[in-house]
């Protein structure tokens, strides 16, 4: 994986943007230490989620989110130039480099998941609240999904949280799906998880998400007990009853 993204990161920093002025960071040297790599970056400032945290969550201005999102996007039109694809866009990677005149240079980091279209073999990529309806359902995908995770910053950058917080995958698709409408029939045909997501409904005998509870009984039993925050207070209740019966005892 650190070969990988040392050769991609080469490639862009000598390559694609020797100029550096497409916001991609720079990689200055490298060096094996323990059987491990270790790779020398510029000094960056603060990531995007802790500019969100700063500003107590509540997002930011309109202008601001359009001056940030430019330099991203500048930095996606180089990726997909050369067919590369990102595949782990979040705020987390997305760095903030304050120049002299106090102006904010943004820089996109964290290529470790990053391949090339014509091997895009990996299918657990994309942080969860940024991953996309196709990498959800292991569906063949693109550079298509750096788009996706690049709306969904922009959304939180707006909102000041993450616009789909799924607990697992199932439940990002569902937040999807609530707000961008059903699955594309031709993803779910084709895609890797159909039986594990999708059903057919009895009524209108089309595909469609399963319901909470259609998922969980076949899924997994005692996760769908410890998705009800009911579960967390007879738990807790439990716990607290017996403490006190133990402490009672050796009084």
């Amino acid at each position: 994986m650190s070969l990988r993204e040392l050769r991609i990161l080469e490639f862009l920093n000598t390559e694609v943007d020797p100029q550096d002025l497409s916001h991609i960071i720079r990689k200055y040297d490298h060096f094996m230490y323990k059987n491990h790599m270790c790779i020398i970056f510029e000094l960056l400032n603060h990531n995007l989620l802790e500019l969100l945290m700063k500003n107590n969550y509540s997002g930011l201005t309109l202008k601001t989110i359009g001056f940030i999102l430019k330099q991203i996007l500048e930095g996606i039109y180089q990726f997909q130039k050369i067919n590369i694809i990102h595949c782990d866009l979040k705020p987390e990677n997305i760095l903030i480099k304050l120049k002299k005149s106090n102006d904010i240079n943004i820089k996109i980091t964290d290529f470790g998941s990053a391949c090339f279209k014509s091997h895009t073999i990996a299918t657990y990529i994309q942080s969860r609240y940024y991953r996309a309806p196709e990498v959800l359902v292991t569906y063949p995908y693109s550079s298509e999904i750096d788009m996706w995770s690049t709306g969904c910053v922009a959304a939180e950058l707006f909102i000041g949280n993450p616009l789909f917080p799924g607990c697992n995958e199932y439940d990002q698709l569902l937040k999807i799906e609530s707000v961008c409408g059903n699955i594309p029939n031709y993803m779910i045909q084709k895609c890797g998880k159909r039986e594990k997501f999708f059903t057919v409904d009895k009524q209108s005998k089309q595909i469609r998400l399963k319901t909470k509870e259609e998922y969980y009984a076949v899924s997994n039993s005692l996760f769908y007990l410890l998705y009800s925050p009911l579960w967390y207070l007879k738990v807790f209740s439990i716990i607290q009853t017996k403490s006190l019966k133990y402490i009672m005892k050796y009084l």
